[in-house]
């Protein structure tokens, strides 16, 4: 595996995303026939496959003491006049390397669809998620410990993260990618699967300005006895001022067909409440999808309106 090191201001190692595959060999290498099989087996070896225009680095955010994750994806075509977009993405490490796949696939101008920069926000694992560290960064802070714990929730898990990460993407990781890329600052989304979508909607509830793109894929409004689904229902009655920038904003909420049904139900009741305030968000049910496949429509769904000029 090639690595290229740099320092970057003291605050991470730079290094290129790579998989490791089999190379294949063409048929003008290798005789197919039976009796030289094993000439196959002898000239197959293993490279290092590096995804284009793609990088990772290690940040420390001195608020968590933590080392976090962070994948960039940078087109290859050159920045439009007013800058590529930005979609940031939550739990970085399961997520990253499909949204990348789905940016270069839906790269179409004569669809009128533009590639934009992808920034997915992980931790330094080989595996998809921090199951333990993610339950602490994407549930917002409460009074009382978390109510009515689901039967996956370990009771040593910590909660109520979500604003310093959200303070580590506003104060460190936004100003790193405008200082190296040419960005456009009015068309910056959030993606967020699950507790990400939990994590999604918490931002836009509570600072609607730092995304102009909200992505909610199955959202988990159930947590602490739909916490978060009540504050929008609060907020909705008490304060008009955030009501009214929500209406500023893009909101796309998803779902799986064959998830718990009170995920479906408890997205129409937010949805119900925000039509209360004139805010009108698109909502797709994915049919057959489950928990664990939703997010792969759902991204698609996402950089495909991501992408076009016109939203």
């Amino acid at each position: 595996m090639r690595a290229i090191y740099s320092t970057l201001c003291g605050i991470g190692l730079l290094t290129h995303l790579t998989l490791a595959i089999s190379s294949p060999i063409s048929a003008e290498q290798v005789s197919m026939k039976p009796d030289n099989i094993h000439h196959l087996q002898q000239a197959t070896r293993q490279v290092s496959v590096v995804l284009p225009g793609t990088k990772q680095l290690d940040f420390y955010d001195a608020n968590t003491d933590l080392m976090r994750r962070v994948f960039i994806y940078e087109p290859t075509s050159p920045a439009p006049a007013q800058g590529y977009p930005v979609m940031y993405l939550l739990d970085g490490n399961a997520f990253f390397t499909i949204a990348t796949g789905l940016n270069r696939l839906l790269d179409n101008p004569n669809k009128g669809r533009f590639p934009v920069i992808i920034v997915a926000i992980g931790y330094p694992i080989d595996t998809p998620f921090n199951i333990a560290q993610r339950w602490y960064d994407l549930t917002p802070p409460t009074d009382k410990p978390p109510a009515s714990p689901l039967k996956h929730m370990d009771s040593n898990y910590r909660y109520g993260g979500s604003d310093a990460l959200g303070v580590f993407l506003e104060e460190t990781i936004k100003p790193w990618v405008a200082s190296h890329y040419i960005v456009d600052q009015k068309r910056q989304g959030l993606f967020g699967h699950s507790l990400g979508g939990l994590y999604t909607l918490n931002t836009l509830l509570s600072t609607p300005n730092h995304f102009s793109h909200y992505y909610a894929s199955s959202p988990s409004l159930w947590w602490n006895d739909h916490y978060v689904l009540h504050r929008f229902q609060k907020t909705i009655k008490t304060n008009a001022e955030t009501a009214q920038a929500w209406n500023k904003k893009i909101l796309y909420l998803s779902v799986g067909s064959e998830e718990k049904p009170f995920m479906e139900a408890d997205l129409l009741t937010l949805q119900d409440a925000l039509s209360q305030v004139a805010v009108h968000p698109s909502m797709t049910v994915f049919t057959g999808a489950d928990h664990g496949t939703a997010p792969m429509s759902a991204l698609g769904a996402a950089f495909k309106q991501f992408m076009a000029t016109d939203n």
